[in-house]
Parts: C-alpha cells; structure tokens; sequence
C-alpha cells in the first residue's frame, strides 16, 4: 500500500492543465478508523495536478458538524508542503453537514484573497462516505451545488461506503457521470479507481465550454450607451458599431422592460438616442449606423457627467413626487440636513412594484484627454455611483489607468483589444442583473387551501372528509415560516373557515377541521372556487406573493346548476395564478368529464368509492401530496379588484362569466336600484365586504347609496306610525332610528369619530420629527403607512437627533438600503402602548429586530437605553413614541450570534461551542450580559484558559457572573449614581456611573461598544474578568 502510494504520490504531476482545485473533505465521526487513508486519497487526487503557483493550485475545506477553510489556495506553492498540511488536519468526529462545507466553499474557497484566479477553470471534489444529516435548518447539498455550478466550477462527487446516498450525490454533482463510489477505502486507493478519478478530473480541469450568450431572465433595466466617437478612435467604430448593435438585440431578448439611451463624446458630450422603451432594433442600428465623429478630445468625464444630467438626474415635481428620477445618496444627505425629496421611481407589474436596475456602459477606445473640466474621470463616476448605477468599461485599445479606475472591480472591465468578447461581457451582465429563481422544497414556503363539500349529500360523509383533509395536511410541516393551511367549505354559498394567517400548525388545523359548520344545501363549486382563490390570494388573509399555490378539492357530486361557464372560469384563472389544483371526486354522482375539465393538464382528477375508502387509502393520499411536491413553482401576483361592470379584474383581465348569474340578468328599472342588485349579488357570492367597498368607493357611487339609505331611514321614520299596524315585520326596521344611522353615515363619510386624533405622520411632525417624515416618503415607506388600513407605532427621533449624529454614521446613512433599515427599526406593526407595559418588554420592529423596554426611576421610560420626551401619543391609526437624543440603530437578531473572533470575542466564541453556555445566552428572557473581550482573559495562562474552555460547569459559572437577569442599559443610572445588581451566580454586581457619564461593574470600566440590543438583552464590553 505504502509503496504504491508514494508512487502516485510523485512529484511530477501527470495533469499539466492550469486549475484551482479544490477538495471537500469530509471528517465526520464515522471516519474516525480511515480519516488518514482518506487523507492519502485526497494527496494522491493532488499530485496528478501538482502544487505550484503559476500551475495547479490546491485548497481543502473540512466539514463535519462545523466547517473549517483548513487550506487556501494560496497557501503553498509545492506539493510536499501541502501534503504536510493535509496531514495536520484533525478529525473533527461529528455529524455529517455537507451543506456548510458547500456554503463555505462557495463563499471562500475561489475567492481571489485565498488564491483563486480570474479566469482560471475550477474543479471541486467533495469525498464523503455518509450523506447529509437533517439538522433543523439544514439545507439541501444539491442546491447549493448547483449555485457553485452555475459559476462555472466543475464538480465532482465521491462516495466512500456503504452510507452514502448516491442519488444525493448526483444532485451535488450534477449528473451521474460525475459521481465516483468505492465500496471501501482499500478500493478507493486501488489502482484502477484512482486512475479512473484523476483521468476524468484531468478533462474537467482542461474542459473549455463553447461560448454562448446566456438566455437570462432580467426584469426591468435601463442601459445608457456612452459611445466614444473621437476622431482617434476612427479605427475602431466598425468594432464598436457591431458591438451596440449585438448587445442590444441581446439586451431585448433577454428583457422584459427595457429602456435604451445613448450619448456620444469627444471633448464635450451630446445625447444621440434619448431613453426608449423596448426601442425597435432597426431604430437602434439606424442611430448607430449615423454616428458622426465629435471631434479630437476624449473626455470620459464629459461623458460621465452628460450621463448624469440626461438620464439619470433625480428630478422632482412640486409636490415632491418623484418625476422620472431616483433618489440619491446626495439628496438623502440634503434631508438630514433639512431638505426635501420625493420618492423613490419605481415601475409596477402585476400589482407588484419594481425597483429598476440602472447601468451605463462606457465605450472608450484610447485614453482619457483632458477638456479642460477640472473632473477627475473616477470622481465624475461618483455621480452615478451615488445613485446606485452600476458602470461597465468596454476597452477597444490601451485605455489606461485613469479610465479602468472608473470599475469598481476589475469584472466591470472588458479589454476587447486582448481578446474579450461580447459574449463574455453579456453573460456578466447576465450574472449582474439576472432575476434568481427561488428554490422550493416540501418544507415551504407554500400556502395551501382545502376547498370542501358542505352540500346536503354530505351529511353523513363530513367527519370523514374532515379526517382525510387532516391527513393530507400533516404531509406538510405547517408554520408560520413554512406551509400555511386555508379552509374553505362551499355549498349554495362559501365562506373561509381558516385563514392563512391562523393555519399555521397541525394544532389550529385540526382544532378548525374538527369543528366546521355543516351548511347542508345545493352544490355551488364555482362559488367555492371562487372564494379559494380570495383565500389564497389576499395579502390580509395570510397569503404570500410568489410562493407555491396548492388547491384541494373535495366534492361527492356535481355542480347544481348549469353554470359551467363560470365553473371553467374560474378554474382557468387558478390555472392562470400558478395554482396546483388537485381533486377527489367522491360516489359514484360525480361528473367525471366536469372535474377533467378543472384540472390542470399536468395533475390529475382522484377518484375513490366512498369517503370510507378513501381515509383507508393511504397510498393515494401520499401520492397526492408527492405530486404536490414535484411541481412547486411560484405563483403570480394577483391583484384583486373590480372592473367597471362589476366583473373580477385580474392581472389578465377575465369577462363576466366568473360571476354568479344573478349578475348577468337584464337591467334593473333605476340606477340606484342596480346598485343594491349588485351589491347583494356580490355578497352573496362571497366577496369579501371590504373589496365590494373599494370598488363602489372607486366608482363614485357609495355616495349615492348611503344618500339613498338617509332618505329611506328618513321615510320610514315618518310612516312607522301607520307602519305599526303591519306587526314584526316592521319592528326590526323601527330599531334603527334616525340617530344610529347618521352616526353610521358620518363615519362613513369621515364626519366624526376618524377626526378626532391626527394621522400618524402629521402627529409626527407636531412632536420635532419632520426630518424622519421626510426620510420616510424619500424611502417609500410613508406611502406604505398612508395606505395601509393597519394601526402601527412609531418611534420619533426628532430632528435634534440628526442635527446631531456622528459623522460616521451620517455617512452611513446615505446608503439608502441601510437607512431604510433603520427607519423600519422605528415602526412597530399595531398599537403598543407603553403605560401598561411591564420593564424588560422586548418589542419587535417592522425590520424584524428588537427594541427592550424599560422603566427606570432615573430616566423614566426608555427604548433600548433611550429616554422618551413622550409617549402613547394617540394618532388617527396608531400611537408614537418620541425621543431626543441618541438613534436606534437594527442589532443582530439573539445574544449568541453578536460575539466574532475577528471582532475581540475569540474566546468568549470558542466558550459559546458548549451546549450549556449556548442555551444560556439563548434564553428568551431579557439579560444583560457584561462580555469580556479575549484581553480580559490575559490575567489567565494559556493552560489555565485550555482547562476552563474544557469545563462545562466552571465556564458556566464563570459566563454567569457577567450575567443579570433584566436589561440594563448605561441610562440606568444618572452621572454620579451607583447600585447593586444581582447576577446570574448569585453574587453582588456594584453598578455605578461617574460624573463625567463612565459605566463601571466592579470598579471595571465598559468600554466601547456598550448598550448594544439584542433578541434577548443588553451587551456591553469590558476588558477585565469580574
């Protein structure tokens, strides 16, 4: 063995190919008695590359439960230091987590910082002899594999042993041709597989791929053109011209809102080609064919600069709406400083809103000369920057230093005149602006629905439909995150008995199922149809955009009328939405040939004897959800209103026959009186009340009929005299007397109560906050308050807070995904009241985060360490919360996951891989954690930290007492105060605060970071042990 070895272990390589090789290896517990035979695998697989800098690189990432990058691919330059280094890796011994070995690959293992090289082909092998452990959160190998693929690296799988999943490792892999499996380590050195493996990793590492323009899917983007037309370029327009005529035939066929713009330039810059949308190609190549030399210079300043004005300037109306330009960092810095700025420019879709992505493409063909603006190319560049613009550099010759400084890495530069192509450069634009699929799985996201039957037949089979409806449902993991179940139950009418939002366990679904109402009259499955799609579709119910729509259908007979029309309309419009439909037909009185007319041509119609029957056939109810399983796709967006006629109008658009035929009789003698027809025709299918509402707000006509319900109350008040002798009849109308209901008109006409508070945002103003309103419609998300019929809370930092931030983070604060951020961190989904709030209240914010509570004797009442000036001021649809000095700011989610090596916290990190420490700072309660850094430990000796990090019950003890059980911020306590705290250990912790504001513990001073909010508590930082 060890002489065959040492053969194959030869220095000279026999693959000269120049690769990145990277190794997955696996050092999980089950290889505890072959790990070096594993080991010698790997180097024997290393030598046929060799180790050099200029040839062969090598890399390994070790997985078992963690991950390690254990070699870079810099790291070594020859095969016998690496081998060395091979052998120096330890056996971690736990669970088998492929998964983060292929997460960490793909986030280290190629980058150019650890050795990978631009342009270099890239093979990975992964060797394991198990298969991936289903951890909670565990993702599925094959999926980020195929990430890693798609960039191009090659990947190979090997399989050692009787416990590998080989269908696994072909999803990891690829393909089967690129799976290898041994039945032993002693096989796996043999010498016809290794000769086997390393001939085929040869021809992966050789493999050239034929180029070809991607077929990418890009949603909205803008491309200006910024075309060098200097009269030294001469020689290379018919390069450029051929150039922007391919890549804009290109751009058009990949995508589906495209707006084109181009300018040329010399020493000044003209607009040749103003935006189009979806321009036709021949006016594209008309432009291009007319293109005229400016004159000598070469300004790209001037090009850059005319790009700005011309595009993409933000442009704003007087009423600060935005009017065909985008925000910028810029003017975000204005209003922090007190100006004003409209919204963001989006386009909508479907009822979906898009931001669109931006790109300039700079054609330069020698370099820059300057015109005399005293603008440095890169600071020009800036201008786009700012406003999230992404710039491309096309090279047609040398264009220098001061041109390619514009990218902002060296992919954004293309160098035409050294052999890169414009398939090359289309393909990045691919990867730059490509729309990335989700990856569905059977554990969710998925809102699924049942739709039963609640028709008379169904008497004495509804337990048992209810039972099967059950069982289906706990083949899916329901929760708040995953699958969420709806029920739906039709007869003459339908109504939903579950929403979304509440079926999100196996325990309400059952509670529901168990207990739903038995209607008991004819067979309208249109209706029901139609009120699963509200069920799955509407935003308020639980219902989720994009992701898998699945639909059960239970029915024991036939829809009662001939209203087939609608029935099959309304299934097309499911069919349209991404809907699974699939349906048990229940007896023998089932119309076959009306179900097959519902399903999807891809699903199928199940059809079983009795309920009885079908409860018993487990295989079929399996199969069903299986079939769910294999089609997961998304959804559309469905925008749910009504059209002018009183029809259903989807992103589509659909005709009348979706609705019940009482909307489809002749006309009715009086207008008003066609209103009250439809009205109730729409209630009685279904309709939600707030959607009938909207519409007949939108129409103008609400007005007129709560008019004519004035009059009509008005009348019979008058005649309830002489009305009186008609008996009961006439009593339920009398009830409602003329008061009640022009209370209920003002509030319908928004003439009483509603006025009575302010609305959130001019509240807001009221109390100093005009900087933070400005900051929310700049940003979009006061258009979302405005509109949403949702109560919310705010919390106001008034604009003393932003006169007065550091400038580091006023900086921050430019970029506006980070200051949208934070303002989320300020708004609170519903009404939280603080006075009767107990101390220690976590509250979660709009960005997910959280913001602790309390109520300090010093300061009165606090959020996360601020003082608030006021609270429970009550608005229109919601309170605030205001205050003055300070800024929150969104922390990471839990305690556990805030302390990093790379930030002083290596120790305290490696104490956090015991089980007991980990579930401590877990807890759920709020604490307040005094963390010491790793220069904290120093007092101990290295054998003396080694022992403790070993000792679960004196690392323990050691984390408690930094530990109290509430949340302290510094604001605890004012300038010259002090007081005693209990820590987790049951010892006395002296809190104090000096004159000058220092927070001590135990004389021990809290360093910066220090009031830092977490899931669950308070963080601060000190550098000495208590």
């Amino acid at each position: 063995f060890f002489s065959f070895l040492s053969a194959k272990l030869a220095p000279e390589p026999t693959c000269k190919a120049k690769v990145d090789v990277g190794f997955v290896l696996d050092s999980s517990g089950s290889l505890r008695n072959d790990y070096d035979k594993e080991k010698d695998f790997l180097k024997a697989l290393a030598a046929t590359f060799g180790v050099s800098d200029d040839g062969a690189r090598a890399g390994v990432v070790t997985f078992s439960y963690y991950t390690e990058h254990s070699i870079k691919l810099n790291d070594h330059t020859s095969l016998d230091t690496f081998n060395e280094a091979v052998d120096n890796i330890k056996l971690m011994g736990s669970t088998t987590r492929i998964d983060k070995a292929l997460r960490m690959t793909q986030k280290d293992m190629f980058s150019i910082p650890n050795g990978g090289r631009p342009g270099v082909n890239k093979v990975l092998i992964v060797l394991t002899d198990g298969s991936q452990t289903q951890d909670v959160g565990a993702e599925h190998p094959g999926i980020v594999a195929k990430e890693l693929r798609d960039k191009g690296i090659r990947v190979i799988s090997i399989g050692i042993g009787q416990g590998i999943n080989t269908t696994e490792l072909v999803h990891i892999a690829g393909g089967k041709e690129n799976v290898f499996t041994a039945a032993t380590f002693d096989d796996l050195i043999s010498g016809d597989f290794l000769d086997k493996v390393t001939g085929f990793a040869c021809n992966q590492a050789k493999y050239s791929p034929p180029e070809e323009i991607r077929q990418c899917d890009m949603e909205a983007l803008d491309v200006v053109f910024g075309i060098d037309m200097s009269s030294r370029s001469t020689q290379h327009y018919p390069q450029m011209n051929g150039f922007l005529t391919q890549f804009a035939d290109a751009l058009s066929a990949n995508t589906k809102y495209l707006n084109l713009g181009a300018l040329k330039y010399g020493s000044e810059a003209v607009v040749t080609f103003p935006y189009q949308s979806k321009p036709a190609a021949d006016a594209f190549s008309q432009m291009v064919g007319k293109l005229t030399t400016v004159d000598n210079g070469r300004a790209v300043d001037a090009a850059l600069v005319k790009a700005y004005e011309a595009f993409f300037k933000p442009r704003h109306n007087e009423n600060g709406k935005s009017a065909g330009g985008y925000l910028s960092a810029d003017r975000i810095n204005e209003i922090v400083s007190g100006g004003k700025v409209g919204l963001q420019k989006v386009l909508t879709r479907d009822g979906e809103e898009i931001n669109r992505k931006r790109l300039f493409v700079l054609m330069v063909a020698g370099k820059h000369l300057d015109n005399g603006l005293d603008i440095i190319p890169v600071h020009a560049a800036r201008l786009l920057y700012d406003l999230g613009i992404q710039i491309m550099v096309v090279a047609f010759d040398d264009v220098g230093d001061r041109v390619t400084s514009i990218a902002r890495n060296q992919r954004d530069v293309f160098e035409m005149h050294k052999g890169d192509s414009m398939l090359k450069f289309m393909n990045e634009i691919c990867n730059k602006f490509e729309i990335k699929q989700p990856q569905y799985s059977r554990n969710g996201p998925i809102d699924v629905a049942f739709l039963l039957d609640s028709s008379a037949s169904m008497y004495e089979a509804y337990p048992l439909q209810a039972q099967i409806a059950q069982k289906i449902a706990s083949q899916y993991q329901l929760s708040p995150n995953g699958t969420r179940a709806s029920i739906v139950i039709y007869s003459n009418n339908a109504q939903i008995e579950l929403l979304l939002k509440d079926g999100t366990s196996q325990e309400a679904f059952k509670q529901k199922v168990d207990n739903l109402p038995f209607l008991g009259l004819d067979t309208r499955l249109d209706r029901g149809l139609y009120l699963a799609r509200l069920a799955l579709f509407t935003k308020k119910y639980g219902a989720r955009a994009k992701v898998p729509k699945i639909l059960y259908i239970f029915i024991d007979g036939e829809q009662s009328t001939l209203e087939n029309a609608a029935l099959n309309a309304q299934a097309e419009e499911l069919r349209k939405l991404g809907v699974q439909v699939m349906i048990m037909g229940v007896g023998g009185a089932v119309n076959r040939k009306e179900l097959e007319a519902i399903a999807y041509p891809n699903e199928k119609v199940y059809y079983s004897a009795s309920f009885h029957d079908l409860l018993n056939n487990e295989a079929m109810i399996q199969a069903m959800a299986n079939r769910t399983f294999s089609n997961l796709g998304p959804s559309r967006i469905a925008t749910i209103s009504l059209g002018p006629s009183g029809s259903l109008v989807l992103p589509e658009g659909l005709n009348t026959n979706i609705l019940p035929s009482e909307l489809k009789r002749g006309p009715v003698a009086d207008a008003v009186s066609q209103q009250i027809h439809l009205l109730l025709a729409l209630l009685k299918s279904g309709m939600p009340a707030d959607i009938i509402t909207r519409y007949f707000s939108s129409q103008g006509s609400l007005p007129s009929l709560l008019q004519y319900h004035r009059q009509l109350t008005y009348i019979l008040n008058k005649l309830s005299p002489s009305l009186k002798s008609y008996g009961k009849s006439f009593q339920s109308i009398q009830s409602c007397s003329s008061m009640a209901a022009n209370s209920v008109l003002d509030r319908a006409f928004g003439k009483h109560e509603a006025n009575k508070y302010l609305d959130l945002l001019t509240l807001a103003r009221q109390n100093g906050g005009n900087t933070f309103v400005d900051l929310l419609w700049a940003t979009g998300l006061a258009e979302d308050l405005v509109t949403s019929p949702a109560d919310h809370t705010l919390i106001i930092p008034t604009d003393e807070v932003f006169k007065n931030l550091p400038e580091n983070l006023q900086k921050k604060l430019r970029d506006t995904c980070y200051l949208r951020k934070v303002l989320r961190h300020h708004i609170v989904k519903g009404k939280v009241s603080l006075a009767d709030s107990s101390t220690n209240k976590i509250i979660t914010s709009f960005e997910n985060k959280p913001i602790i509570f309390n109520n300090y004797k010093s300061k009165g009442m606090t959020l996360s360490g601020f003082a608030l000036k006021d609270y429970d001021l009550q608005a229109r649809k919601g309170l605030i919360h205001v205050y003055t000095s300070g800024i929150l700011l969104p922390m990471t989610a839990s305690m556990e996951t805030y302390f990093k090596p790379s930030q002083g916290f290596q120790i305290l990190s490696a104490a956090l891989l015991d089980p007991y420490v980990e579930a401590l700072l877990k807890t759920s309660t709020a604490i307040t954690f005094f963390a010491p850094t790793d220069k904290a430990f120093e007092s101990m000796s290295g054998a003396e930290r080694t022992k403790l990090l070993s000792d679960s019950n004196s690392l323990l003890t050691l984390i408690k007492r930094h530990m109290v059980a509430q949340s302290v911020y510094s604001s605890f306590l004012s300038n010259g105060d002090m007081t005693e705290v209990m820590s987790l250990a049951g010892e006395n912790l002296k809190l104090s605060k000096l004159k000058e504001g220092t927070f001590m513990v135990n004389d021990v001073m809290v360093k910066s970071p220090r009031d830092v909010t977490t899931g669950n508590g308070v963080v601060h930082t000190i550098d000495e042990l208590l």
